[in-house]
């Protein structure tokens, strides 16, 4: 059975290919569309998964608003694999792990106060009130 090893790409890759890249352990990638498929994925295959983001390169960030809402899915999706391997310690140092309840909703909260005090993003965008009602349905989800 193969493992997923991690998601592949900058940010900015990742978000412009609306795709996430998964590495697998017999040197091949598959691409899923969704973190929900994600999840189904690692589910499926009863296996640890580790999700590696390579370099974050912010010279390729095509869409900052949409890179904001792939940071909120990383940390839920973290914390999914807690919930499911509630064991499992990740690897020190590997920044995208959500080890608690308490840890994913600061983190939500941390990212909702960002974007409110600075709603204007790098690249002109303004931060959406989809975005800070996509965090508070996250934070309410797991309260």
């Amino acid at each position: 059975m193969k493992k997923i090893l991690g998601l592949m790409g900058t940010l900015g890759t990742i978000v412009s290919s609306g795709s996430f890249v998964v590495a697998c352990s017999d040197n091949t990638t598959e691409k899923v569309k969704t973190v929900e498929d994600l999840i189904a994925e690692y589910n499926n295959k009863n296996d640890r998964l580790d999700i590696i983001l390579l370099e974050n390169d912010k010279d390729d960030w095509t869409n900052y608003k949409e890179t904001l809402f792939l940071y909120a899915d990383l940390y839920a999706i973290s914390y999914e694999i807690i919930l499911l391997n509630p064991d499992w310690k990740p690897e020190e140092g590997k920044r995208f792990y959500v080890a608690s309840k308490e840890e994913l909703i600061e983190l939500l909260n941390a990212l909702k106060k960002q974007v409110t005090e600075n709603p204007i993003l790098p690249n002109g965008q303004n931060v959406s009130q989809e975005f800070t009602n996509y965090i508070d349905s996250l934070i309410n989800k797991y309260e």
